[in-house]
């Protein structure tokens, strides 16, 4: 049984959550990949949904194959961190999983909460967006594509009771994986700059959310999209206490196990190249 320090990363892509068990210095010990799920309408081929419920279930089947694989106590894991696509993972303030599907289902409680990066269903929205003129596109390249989180956060708005939207908070996956982990809503600078509006240097531009018809979350102090009070944190800082006993006894590990700030996926690959350069 050995007694070194391990790591565990998690990433979620498209269609598999993978975990690699590493130590300290870079060499993987073990990894595993499982399959997740994802949910079409055969009437809208722009349509791709995912479930948040059966993501964490693929990640907690990884991880806890790479602690089989490797016979490693789960005591020396000594922190793990996640990455994953963009797309907009939407619950309740108590985390409970809400409805993305279109029609009488949307915003009612229920499994399907994940509107996939590749759906397109947000396509007028982003138009909308790309015409306002907003400062907060000079750090999306200019132009916010359709697979952002802002543009399905007003799809949702446009076709969801209000009532329903009020009670939904947004994630972009890799801020819900920190959150379901831990259940600290603190975001990342990585998800929030480059998915969901969010301006370094100054934070979240009211005229821009006032202007594309999402005025309701600025007058409510950004509550539904986080960094309150530019609350949030650069990659890899602790969220929270790490991870409750929940996630905890879900993955095989322990309690208060730290937690890194996410990334998105593409950012990861970027570090990861600049690595072998």
């Amino acid at each position: 049984m050995s007694f070194d320090s391990y790591y565990i990363g998690i990433d979620v892509g498209t269609g598999s959550a993978r975990a690699s068990l590493v130590k300290r210095d870079g060499s993987v010990v073990a990894s595993s990949t499982h399959d997740t799920i994802t949910y079409r309408d055969p009437d809208d081929h722009r349509i791709f949904e995912q479930s948040t419920t059966d993501i964490w279930s693929s990640i907690c089947a990884a991880v806890r194959e790479c602690l089989t694989l490797s016979n490693i106590l789960p005591s020396a894991v000594k922190g793990l961190g996640f990455d994953a696509t963009c797309s907009l993972a939407v619950s309740d303030f108590q985390g409970e999983p809400v409805i993305v599907t279109k029609g009488k289902q949307l915003g009612q409680y229920g499994e399907r909460n994940v509107v996939l990066w590749a759906d397109h269903r947000a396509e007028k929205e982003a138009d909308l967006i790309n015409n306002s003129g907003s400062v907060v596109l000079d750090y999306v390249g200019g132009v916010m594509s359709l697979e952002m989180e802002i543009p399905k956060v007003l799809w949702l708005k446009n076709h969801m009771d209000p009532t329903l939207f009020s009670r939904c908070q947004f994630f972009d996956l890799p801020d819900y994986l920190t959150y379901r982990a831990t259940s600290n809503i603190t975001r990342s600078c990585c998800s929030l700059t480059c998915k969901c509006s969010y301006v370094p240097s100054s934070g979240w531009n009211a005229e821009f959310f006032e202007k594309i018809g999402l005025g309701e979350l600025s007058r409510t102090g950004y509550k539904q999209l986080g960094a309150e009070a530019n609350n949030l944190l650069t990659a890899g800082r602790p969220v929270g206490k790490g991870l409750t006993k929940r996630a905890a006894e879900e993955l095989g590990l322990v309690e208060g196990t730290p937690v890194g700030s996410g990334l998105i996926d593409a950012c990861v690959s970027s570090e990861s190249d600049m690595l072998k350069v």
